[in-house]
């Protein structure tokens, strides 16, 4: 299920951040997709990193947090 949620929220992130990138700077459009964008990269990068610690995965586990930490200072 966590891999799901994983992989869905991948997706809207790619999406929502190719959209934000077709309209208008500033636009209610771009401000619409850039938080779908920092909300969905916020779950991805939570939910791969509890993945990675639930496989024992160490890096992998340091590169959701330092995701996570990267997106939530830079919004």
């Amino acid at each position: 299920m966590l891999t799901y949620l994983h992989i869905l929220t991948g997706t809207v992130a790619l999406v929502s951040g190719a959209l934000s990138f077709a309209v208008t700077k500033g636009s209610n459009l771009h401000r619409k997709f850039g938080l779908t964008f920092v909300l969905s990269m916020i779950v991805m990068a939570s939910s791969g990193a509890l993945l990675a610690f639930i496989g024992k995965e160490t890096l992998n586990m340091i590169a959701g947090l330092v995701t996570f930490y990267l997106v939530t200072t830079a919004f």
